[in-house]
């Protein structure tokens, strides 16, 4: 859920309500979570480092979480599409909608990520979708002379 202060109560009832079905183990990592009403059998970290995170990604059959964008570019770095639940503004869980405006450009640039707001719509990706990806991931945020050439070209235009 990423390292914000702000909570994403959201993505935790829908992750706890869907336990049943999920690959174990279960880990979550994010702050300000109420451990109350995690079960004994799910993992709660308040942050990781660099080097943990991108582990547990790699060794992760599953990787759900909010859009934020590195967790997005790593999951897809490891050959994997990630399940993501945008935060809102309007729910007060981000400053602006930035994650909705990410995910509906990855969503309609090939599936590279599939969101979802609900348990059933989880249940459904999980049995429906191929969660493998397998091309060679070319965001533009990894591709920098592909940036470099989209800037040379439109400054040519001037």
């Amino acid at each position: 859920m990423g390292n914000m202060e702000l909570p994403f109560q959201r993505l935790i009832d829908i992750v706890l309500e869907s336990i049943s079905f999920l690959p174990k183990p279960i880990l979550i990592q994010g702050k300000n979570i109420n451990l109350e009403t995690i079960p004994g059998d799910v993992t709660v970290v308040d942050i990781m480092n660099f080097t943990d995170f991108n582990r547990t990604i790699e060794s992760s059959n599953v990787v759900i979480s909010h859009a934020g964008v590195g967790v997005i570019m790593q999951t897809l770095k490891s050959g994997k599409r990630p399940l993501v639940i945008p935060r809102r503004a309007i729910h007060k869980e981000h400053i602006n909608d930035h994650q909705l405006d990410l995910v509906k450009y990855l969503e309609n640039s090939g599936g590279l990520v599939y969101s979802f707001s609900s348990k059933s719509e989880l249940y459904d990706i999980l049995k429906r979708k191929s969660l493998v990806y397998d091309s060679a991931f070319d965001f533009p945020l990894f591709n920098n002379e592909k940036i470099i050439q989209d800037i040379r070209q439109y400054l040519s235009t001037l």
